[in-house]
């Protein structure tokens, strides 16, 4: 009998991995909790508070053992480890199925993404209006970007791409006074654009997949038998998406206009839910389902991303006001994530996510320490402000880790992130690698004389308002540049991880394009046994 049992234990499949849905699904509990909780005295706030902190920290903390296990494991980053897979939906006529999963395309950034949730909480720590409300929507937001980051089903990406966009709308109007609802409106046309583009894309995608219709990313990104029409419409689709979502020109002045009008904690969920969510669609919708239009559209991709670019960069010089700065500065990044999806090889596309991650951490980094600065003076215009760096020196270092987060300076995360755009797009697109290093140039231009004419230049009228940061705001900064160091000085162990991931990516690519690279370089393609050059 005892040993029957034990045969049939041992045959038995193992049980299904949760962990993914802990980390999904852990600050929606904590939402569901908040929301019953009273909020009548400080004492009642207080533990609004710690249990939104709680439900960020348990996904934080299951997503990281999860993550720097696989990193453990020489070679993983190719196929979703862990992975939990069911189905949902199976009787509509495109099913969709409850898959999570993580790779090295993916997985990273879903880590960044648990540890700008603790940031969040932590900078919303001295919310005082709505505090349920605000802690609540915040939580509800982030099984939004966090869901997104780990769907392998598209029809599950595109529920949790639309997700958080009536969360972080009403955040941003919550922000008060008419161009606080002005922003939200425009974010909320948008972002909901957006997600109609993205749901037609993936309908068409799925509906013209090798056998049956399905919505499964595993299946949809191995099938390379679209008809170029339809693979350059999904693509088209797909990329206009991600434009709106990622707010790249020309769609780019509504997420301005949000980072200009929200509060600190609120602007940083946008741009992470902007930038990341929309950069990661792009990469596994766009480059590994699409792979023939992503081909085709070669080039009027590469102009959005050189377009972007100049245009963040330049308009983060021009602009005199510093919350609208901090949202041309995202533009400008997200110009540079584009540049590196379009060199179409594993360094490039690794490097482009690993920029995202980088500006998941050292945007929302200069955003906390530009909303100290404006809130506290009453005073946004760059004219207005002076002398800070004295009363406020915590603010300066935090300024000065942000900035060179963004400019790529080394031993931070930026640094191994531009080097990988540049490398990897350099031999397909020379000139576009030109135009990012000068658009580089003018944003680094831009934001050292922001941070003179701040920290150093003469004391501005309200300065003697400015306290320095301190308590959970700095708590919120030393994790963000905490893990801007561990993800610069650890790039050796975390990029390869990821290039496993987009290494499948940009051989689904050199399936339906022969090789570009090596004639850039002055070398000849391999003949195929047909005789063509590179032939697939």
């Amino acid at each position: 009998m005892i040993a029957s049992t034990l045969v049939a234990l041992a045959a038995a499949p193992p049980p299904p991995d949760i962990t993914l849905a802990v980390v999904v699904f852990a600050p929606l509990v904590g939402a569901g909790i908040i929301a019953v909780l009273p909020v009548e005295t400080d004492l009642q706030r207080f533990r609004v508070r710690v249990t939104a902190l709680g439900a960020a920290l348990v996904s934080f903390l299951v997503c990281g053992f999860d993550f720097f296990g696989v990193l453990a494991s020489a070679g993983l980053g190719g196929l979703p480890q862990p992975q939990e897979q069911t189905g949902w939906l199976p009787g509509i006529p495109v099913p969709v199925g409850y898959n999570l999963g993580g790779d090295g395309v993916n997985f990273p950034l879903l880590f960044v993404a648990t540890i700008l949730l603790v940031a969040l909480v932590l900078a919303s720590w001295r919310v005082r209006d709505r505090t349920r409300l605000h802690f609540g929507l915040l939580l509800f937001s982030a099984v939004g970007l966090l869901g997104a980051l780990a769907a392998y089903d598209l029809g599950l990406l595109v529920l949790f791409f639309a997700w958080p966009v009536a969360p972080v709308v009403l955040l941003v109007r919550q922000g008060g006074g008419a161009r606080a609802a002005a922003a939200a409106r425009r974010l909320l046309v948008s972002w909901l654009l957006s997600c109609g583009l993205l749901a037609l894309a993936a309908l068409l995608l799925a509906l013209r997949a090798s056998g049956h219709p399905t919505l499964d990313l595993s299946t949809l990104t191995t099938d390379l038998t679209l008809p170029r029409g339809v693979s350059t419409g999904v693509f088209a689709l797909v990329v206009a998406a991600c434009v709106l979502r990622m707010g790249l020109v020309p769609a780019h002045l509504p997420l301005i206009d949000a980072v200009g009008a929200a509060g600190t904690p609120v602007a940083m969920l946008t741009v992470g839910s902007g930038l990341l969510t929309g950069g990661y669609t792009l990469a596994r919708v766009a480059l590994d389902g699409a792979p023939r239009g992503a081909d085709h559209l070669a080039t009027p991709l590469l102009g959005l991303a050189v377009l972007t670019m100049l245009w963040g960069a330049f308009g983060a010089y021009a602009v005199q006001e510093l919350r609208r700065l901090s949202g041309y500065v995202v533009v400008c990044l997200g110009g540079l994530v584009v540049l590196g999806m379009v060199g179409y090889s594993e360094t490039s596309i690794a490097g482009a996510l690993y920029l995202l991650l980088a500006a998941t951490l050292a945007v929302p980094l200069l955003l906390l320490v530009v909303g100290a600065v404006t809130e506290r003076t009453r005073t946004r215009r760059l004219a207005e402000l002076g002398g800070c760096g004295g009363p406020a020196p915590r603010l300066s270092l935090l300024w000065v880790a942000g900035a060179a987060g963004v400019l790529g300076i080394p031993l931070l995360a930026g640094f191994p992130a531009l080097l990988q755009v540049f490398a990897g797009t350099f031999p397909e697109h020379r000139y576009g690698v030109a135009i990012g290093c000068l658009a580089l140039l003018v944003l680094g231009a831009a934001l050292f004389r922001a941070g003179t004419r701040v920290f150093l230049g003469p004391p501005g009228e309200n300065v003697e308002r400015l306290r320095d940061a301190q308590g959970s705001e700095l708590y919120a900064g030393a994790v963000l540049v905490a893990f801007l160091l561990l993800f610069g000085l650890g790039s050796g162990r975390f990029l390869p991880y990821m290039v496993n991931g987009t290494d499948l990516v940009s051989g689904r690519l050199a399936a339906v394009a022969p090789a570009v690279v090596l004639p850039a370089l002055g070398l000849a393609a391999p003949a195929a046994p047909g005789g063509a050059p590179g032939a697939p």
